[in-house]
């Protein structure tokens, strides 16, 4: 059994355990992506982890990476679940919050993967066509006549058709088959495994009776009647294979052995739809939407760079009215924060120059600060939230968001309502 390193987020720590040739390339390789600070010693293999958190699986050493901002990986996956709009994350049973409190995040998925599956099997594997083309020694569906022609020589007594079978080897059924064998060689906990190693022949057989290689893509899966008992257990197949996404665009994809979810990415998607409840249709909400030409070369006139705040809110039917606001996963605002958040009040923000840096605190607690900068343009003004996530998580899943008023909600609606936040109407630190 593999000896556990439980590490916090940005927390080095030293692994003295003998590390395999293999190992050592696959550090490496986490390494390079970014995942992971790693420096080989003398005395060991000294990791320091970032932003990423969940299950690195050696051969010698299993590395646990906890968030110490979102308060462990229970938090974790009812974000992403809520973040992403995976129910079957963000409804976690209450039943399981002991075992949830105590396990790795890479299991609890797995755990809820296969609760997921045993669902689908107790309501029915789904059958569908599929086209397919053989060699027959009587005809169906269609005969492939030039196909047939050219081989009738050789084959005398068999006939090239076209028809469709109905079978349960469909998309389906492979992706869950894909995940539930990916899900058995990484997860830690003997009782996952053992309910994983319980279904997961039912459906391989289903599949062919062979080892299932993950899908190269799952987007063919249309949802209807039929198959609508599948959505639930195929979110969290791509949650297992793939992280469902929550990572940078375009950062580098990592081997299987690697399930870690970057926790700044993730939570600026979870803020993007809490923002989005919170103000209601009253609001538009545009994630990660780049503004081009604000800063440009002053000799030839080209844009220079592209200005990109996390998030941009405007009332609906007013989109001229824009209110930048950046996600921050740290547990204080640095002063290259403020800079940039008096940029985007600038350049982004309009009329009233004015961004929000939204950031978890630690202790429980929501927190605010109102900065103030005179300008040529005028004053710019940054507000600085620090907001309880674990409240905040659980207030979003369970659709409680407007019965605990706080500072943020109230200066998310009033900027939708046209009105001045709360903030404004006195006289702010000046910075």
């Amino acid at each position: 059994m593999p000896e556990v390193v439980v590490l916090e987020e940005w927390k080095p720590t030293l692994l003295t355990a003998e590390l395999s040739a293999q190992d050592l390339e696959r550090l490496r390789a986490l390494g390079a992506a970014g995942r992971l600070d790693v420096d080989e010693l003398t005395s060991g293999v000294r990791i320091r982890a970032k932003q990423w958190v969940g299950v690195v699986a050696l051969d010698t050493v299993r590395i646990r990476i906890v968030p110490k901002l979102a308060a462990g990986s229970l938090n974790v996956l009812k974000m992403a679940g809520y973040a992403t709009g995976l129910a079957a994350l963000d409804m976690i049973p209450a039943r399981r919050q002991e075992l949830a409190e105590g396990e790795d995040l890479l299991d609890l998925v797995g755990l809820l993967l296969a609760e997921a599956s045993e669902q689908v099997l107790r309501q029915g594997l789904h059958a569908d066509y599929v086209e397919d083309e053989s060699d027959l020694p009587y005809v169906r569906g269609r005969i492939l006549v030039k196909r047939y022609a050219t081989q009738r020589l050789r084959q005398p007594t068999r006939i090239a058709c076209r028809f469709d079978e109905h079978t349960t080897e469909i998309l389906e059924n492979r992706l869950l088959s894909a995940a539930l064998r990916v899900a058995l060689h990484r997860v830690h906990e003997e009782a996952v495994r053992k309910r994983i190693r319980a279904i997961l022949p039912a459906f391989e057989e289903a599949c062919g009776g062979e080892e299932t290689p993950p899908p190269a893509s799952d987007c063919g899966v249309v949802y209807n009647r039929l198959n609508a008992h599948y959505q639930g257990a195929h979110a969290l197949a791509r949650f297992m294979l793939h992280g469902e996404g929550i990572a940078e665009e375009g950062e580098t994809h990592v081997e299987s052995h690697a399930f870690l979810l970057n926790m700044d990415v993730l939570f600026e998607r979870f803020l993007c739809r809490y923002i989005s409840d919170v103000v209601g249709p009253r609001g538009r909400v545009a994630y990660q939407r780049g503004t081009a030409c604000i800063i440009r070369d002053a000799t030839t006139g080209a844009s220079h760079s592209t200005i990109r705040p996390d998030i941009v809110l405007s009332p609906r039917h007013v989109p001229a009215m824009r209110l930048a606001i950046d996600a921050k996963y740290k547990r204080d605002i640095a002063q290259g924060d403020l800079y940039q958040g008096f940029l985007y009040a600038v350049a982004v923000s309009a009329p009233d120059h004015r961004t929000l840096l939204v950031y978890p605190t630690d202790g429980g607690e929501d927190r605010s600060q109102h900065l103030a900068i005179e300008t040529q343009v005028g004053t710019a003004y940054v507000d600085c939230y620090g907001i309880d996530l674990v409240s905040a998580v659980d207030e979003a899943i369970h659709g409680r968001l407007h019965e605990r008023p706080t500072a943020l909600k109230v200066s998310l609606v009033a900027h939708v309502n046209h009105r001045v936040p709360p903030a404004a109407r006195t006289d702010p630190l000046r910075a």
